[in-house]
């Protein structure tokens, strides 16, 4: 209505341009609106690692994108945010449906080794084939060890580097999404006493390691799973015991002060994704070993840059070794 009253609207009908000065004025079937050049849509180009953010389809070359490494046994690739690899029976993307897209060969008949959380990004790895998979898959776990997890925290740890081994718990909540929950009373009795009282529980261990921090208000954490149990350990460990809660996991909020909530809103503004990222991993398969490393997505990189953490988003975490020189006496 403020563009018509101030005669800001202007519209092209069979080549003539001509304003638009009243709201009763008609518009045909082909005409073409012209707006200000201040209130002129920005056109972004969507990237390959947010492909997968709204309910639709991918397409074909934005999914071949997100592989970083194949060779004749596997296939690496960074998994977009929102894309689940385990079937849940209530997101309607998954990963397995695309499997197809991503074979380099007709003889590939691809199995997906390591799992990480749907709400996350980063590393996953598929095996060329079953019999791929049953061979590496040892190794594939004995490497899963060096995989490597950024985050950003609301809050600082009271410890700038910890481990974190406590049983959890995994129920669900209202929401009927799986709630997981740190039980350290549980070191106390044996294994075989609560696993009769508690159905899932499991055995966890994982450390973090404090990269920077911004007023004390937000941190950027190095993560690492040294026992793997639920794909949910990391964020119920950091937030339950660490008092840290990653931003985005809105499960775990209540594990911070609401003053460190409302500074982390104003500071990065409504994120909305879970800021963790599968960043790196020595693959040692048997016959090679390889460092793989994954760029960030584009909300982590875009809260990382308004509190100045881009600077270290740049760093290498796994170079290869350095050559040895012979010496010569």
């Amino acid at each position: 209505m403020k563009l018509i009253s101030k005669k800001l609207l202007r519209v092209e009908s069979e080549g003539k341009l001509s304003r638009i000065k009243r709201r009763s004025t008609r518009v045909t079937i082909g005409d073409t609106l012209h707006l200000p050049s201040n209130l002129e849509p920005k056109i972004t180009k969507l990237s390959h690692l947010d492909c997968f953010s709204q309910n639709a389809p991918p397409s074909p070359r934005l999914l071949q994108q997100c592989i970083l490494y194949s060779d004749k046994n596997i296939i690496v690739i960074n998994k977009p945010y929102g894309l689940s690899i385990k079937d849940s029976g209530k997101h309607s993307l998954r990963l397995e449906d695309y499997l197809e897209i991503l074979k380099i060969s007709e003889t590939d008949d691809l199995r997906i080794i390591n799992h990480i959380d749907q709400f996350s990004t980063g590393i996953v790895i598929l095996a060329r084939t079953p019999d791929i998979a049953n061979r590496l898959k040892y190794y594939v776990r004995s490497s899963l060890e060096t995989l490597e997890y950024w985050g950003i925290g609301i809050g600082v740890p009271a410890k700038s580097s910890a481990k974190l081994s406590t049983p959890v718990t995994v129920s669900l909540d209202s929401s009927g999404r799986q709630f997981v929950r740190c039980r350290p009373e549980l070191k106390k009795i044996s294994p075989k006493m609560y696993t009769n009282c508690y159905r899932y529980t499991y055995n966890t261990c994982s450390e973090y390691q404090v990269m920077d921090s911004f007023m004390n208000k937000l941190s950027l954490l190095r993560m690492r799973i040294i026992l793997p149990a639920k794909k949910d350990t990391l964020p119920a460990h950091i937030a339950q015991l660490a008092k840290t809660p990653l931003v985005g996991c809105t499960n775990y909020m209540d594990h911070c002060a609401v003053e460190l909530r409302r500074d982390a809103e104003k500071l990065l503004g409504k994120v909305g994704r879970v800021c963790l990222h599968a960043k790196s991993i020595l693959l040692s398969l048997g016959y090679a070993s390889v460092p793989i490393e994954a760029p960030l997505p584009e909300h982590f990189l875009s809260a990382c840059k308004k509190v100045s953490f881009d600077r270290l988003t740049k760093e290498v975490i796994f170079n290869p070794p350095p050559k040895k020189r012979k010496t010569i006496i």
